[in-house]
């Protein structure tokens, strides 16, 4: 089976940034005791991902947010983050951070900015940086000063060790040392003194994910990569689909009657709505899709379910 390509009303699909595992041990709690449920593992075959490999979602946003995007630049989101360190491990701890005041994030962009003019790679100098939307910056260069490196998207691993997401690549162990360093650079940065006062978490890293250059593809399907809200809903724009996403489940399905995409990153409480939807029969069908996987979730018909509580 395939992701109908035209969703119809009634369904539903849910953009899940998580790994699938996470995802299947969720499902096997929330539906251990409900055999009223259809549960099928679906095909993501015609699927797009959001990947370097087919398209570059920083020149998504940045198409979306009206940068120009000649196809000779190169794009790349680095996104501010808050990181935390233990005995063993760096983890992501925060992300999006959207509650920089506009003086505190100039100041950070500046500093980033005289840090990528002096570095001594000559494509790095040429980088310039720009505030794209919800929490991403946006890296730009000429097509000569773009870099060779793959990088999960931050939405990947909330929670997790940056050791099992480092970038790769030709260029992995120059993003490894620019992150060390942008991270020495912001450490003590007056705006983090500010929202330590304030109470905020501190900005003291940036993730730099989703580079390469523009490719004009309209009309595209739902992108295979559940990455973050920003991202999704910049790619749904540009692929000229008329459908409104939605960050959650209003609290009256009738609002839903043209919204079939849903991309919360707080997934989980959103899949339980759904499945309460499919109960009132608000819904017929939901569609879950994480960046390798795909599952429908439906009710069973009433013979199939007498079916299922026939004695053996």
């Amino acid at each position: 089976m395939r992701i109908p390509a035209d969703i119809k009303k009634g369904q539903l699909t849910v953009c899940v940034p998580a790994r699938s595992s996470t995802v299947v041990e969720h499902l096997q709690a929330l539906l251990s005791d409900r055999p009223d449920l259809i549960v099928d593992s679906l095909s993501l075959e015609g699927m797009i991902d959001l990947s370097p490999a087919w398209t570059s979602p920083a020149a998504t946003i940045a198409h979306v947010s009206g940068v120009s995007t000649d196809d000779d630049d190169w794009f790349g989101l680095l996104d501010p983050v808050c990181l935390a360190a233990d005995m063993r491990d760096v983890r992501l701890q925060a992300w999006p951070i959207n509650d920089l005041d506009e003086d505190h994030e100039k100041g950070l962009m500046s500093d980033i900015q005289s840090l990528l003019a002096s570095d001594p790679d000559a494509r790095v100098s040429q980088w310039k940086l720009a505030i794209a939307s919800d929490a991403h910056w946006l890296v730009s260069a000429p097509i000569g000063a773009a870099i060779d490196v793959t990088t999960e998207s931050p939405s990947a691993w909330i929670g997790d060790a940056l050791r099992e997401y480092q970038p790769v690549g030709q260029d992995a162990g120059l993003v490894r040392r620019l992150s060390t360093e942008w991270q020495m650079s912001l450490h003590a940065h007056v705006a983090n003194e500010a929202r330590a006062q304030q109470g905020r978490a501190p900005v003291n890293g940036l993730w730099l994910y989703g580079c390469g250059q523009p490719i004009s593809r309209p009309n595209m399907p739902l992108p295979r990569l559940a990455t973050d809200w920003s991202l999704l809903a910049a790619w749904w724009q540009f692929s000229g689909n008329e459908r409104q996403l939605v960050r959650e489940i209003p609290p009256t399905l009738s609002a839903l009657s043209d919204v079939r995409i849903l991309a919360p990153i707080n997934w989980a409480p959103e899949l339980t709505k759904a499945l309460h939807a499919l109960d009132a029969g608000d819904l017929r069908q939901v569609f879950l899709v994480t960046r390798w996987d795909c599952w429908s979730i439906k009710r069973r018909r009433w013979w199939q379910r007498a079916q299922t509580e026939m004695p053996n």
